[in-house]
């Protein structure tokens, strides 16, 4: 099991006061394998979902709002492994986009 964690604070690299809604790709890079998406805010859960990716697919997430509060994005997969996941996450403001982050600005645990 592999688990990525977007984490967003007031003052941070990830500034949820700027960010309105986010949308998320994941990309398979290695074998098949199952993820669960979870989005988190202070008032409780902002997005949930089971999903498959197969060997090079992509998925691609619908909006993810978060209306400028801050939020824990987590990405737990069955792949033993997050070397082989990549990870691109758009924020968005007001209709406009803002920010790219990738699997790079994630906290990474196995």
């Amino acid at each position: 099991m592999s688990i990525l964690r977007i984490k967003s604070a007031v003052n941070s690299k990830i500034d949820p006061r700027y960010i309105q809604f986010l949308t998320l790709e994941l990309t398979n890079y290695g074998e098949s394998f199952e993820f669960l998406l979870l989005g988190y805010a202070p008032q409780g859960p902002i997005y949930r979902g089971l999903y498959y990716l197969e060997q090079g697919g992509t998925f691609s997430s619908s909006r993810i709002m978060t209306q400028y509060d801050p939020f824990d994005l987590i990405i737990v997969t069955n792949a033993p492994t997050y070397e082989h996941t990549g990870l691109t996450l758009f924020a968005w403001n007001d209709g406009q986009h803002v920010a790219i982050f990738t699997q790079e600005d994630a906290i990474r645990e196995y």
